[in-house]
């Protein structure tokens, strides 16, 4: 996609994945606007670049925000403003609902009745699988999500396609699978390092230590989101982003202890968390057709977030 001039807006940009992507779209010369709610972020995370950005606090469920979306002709859109774990929505399903669902068709209504036609990108999850009865998952194998998240991001995916074939909306869905990287600051890789950290010797691993993981890495999913932005048909289509490669959660630590130059002993709790599924890997044939390819192993990966929390802990 030409940069000359466009101008895209990334809601959730202060974020984990958020931030990765604003870098690279300022790096391709996009005239960038963010909106976030701070909630979960700081402008830390655009520290690089915050000199040649917008950034607009506010929330995507607020009138500001819908305001912004009419009165402005965004070339893409990019909405990664969510909820974007598991536990909280069994915590409190409804702070998980208004948060995911209602601001996507909040946002998905608003650029309907403001009649702009921008190309738009919404995050969607691996959590719309469940437990997958067959693995690698393709994207046409039957959602049984066991979460609130996983409801949810499902009924977005449904509104962002509906809105695509009903009122010709250009849309498109990435689900996620197990996302890690600098900036992400909880879940497994995360927690493994830190675990480490504080004691080099053992480590408590949930579950049983054969639940599966197709880790992706941020910088992939962010090549991943531009891949759709340039080469997608935009007509409701859902990618799964992942690696195409599973690995266990004790496969995992060990590849952290290595890193880390480490002899540490596993012990398991043998229970996991409720909404957690057994085993992901996804099959990414479906993006792989528009030009995505991944390029970072686990190993690659997990050194250059190590590299990250060493410099910033």
């Amino acid at each position: 996609m030409d940069s000359d001039n466009q101008t895209v807006l990334v809601t959730g940009g202060s974020g984990f994945i958020g931030s990765h992507l604003v870098e690279q779209l300022t790096a391709r010369d996009f005239k960038v606007t963010v909106v976030d709610n701070f909630a979960n972020s700081t402008t830390d995370n655009l520290a690089r670049v915050l000199d040649k950005i917008e950034v607009l606090e506010m929330n995507v469920n607020s009138d500001a925000f819908k305001k912004i979306v009419t009165d402005r002709d965004f070339d893409v859109i990019f909405h990664l403003a969510a909820n974007a774990y598991v536990p909280p929505s069994v915590k409190d399903p409804i702070y998980d609902f208004e948060n995911n669902l209602v601001s996507t068709i909040g946002l998905l209504e608003t650029i309907r009745q403001a009649e702009r036609d921008p190309k738009l990108i919404v995050a969607s999850s691996a959590a719309v699988y469940g437990n997958p009865v067959t693995v690698p998952i393709t994207e046409e194998m039957i959602t049984d999500p066991i979460s609130p998240y996983g409801v949810g991001k499902l009924a977005m995916e449904r509104y962002t396609d509906v809105f695509s074939r009903v009122y010709g909306m250009r849309t498109a869905s990435a689900r996620f699978f197990s996302a890690y990287g600098p900036r992400q600051k909880k879940q497994i890789i995360y927690d493994f390092i830190g675990k480490l950290k504080k004691d080099p010797t053992t480590m408590v691993i949930l579950g049983d230590g054969t639940q599966m993981r197709d880790l992706v890495y941020v910088e992939d999913i962010v090549q991943a989101l531009l891949v759709i932005m340039d080469n997608s048909p935009l007509d409701g289509t859902t990618y799964n982003v992942a690696t195409g490669i599973g690995h266990t959660t004790t496969e995992i630590a060990q590849t952290i202890v290595d890193a880390l130059g480490l002899n540490a002993k596993f012990t398991y709790t043998g229970s996991v968390r409720p909404g957690d599924p057994h085993v992901w890997i996804a099959d990414i044939e479906r993006i792989r057709g528009i030009g995505y390819e991944p390029t970072h192993t686990l190993t690659q990966g997990i050194k250059k977030t190590i590299e990250w929390y060493e410099a910033t802990h």
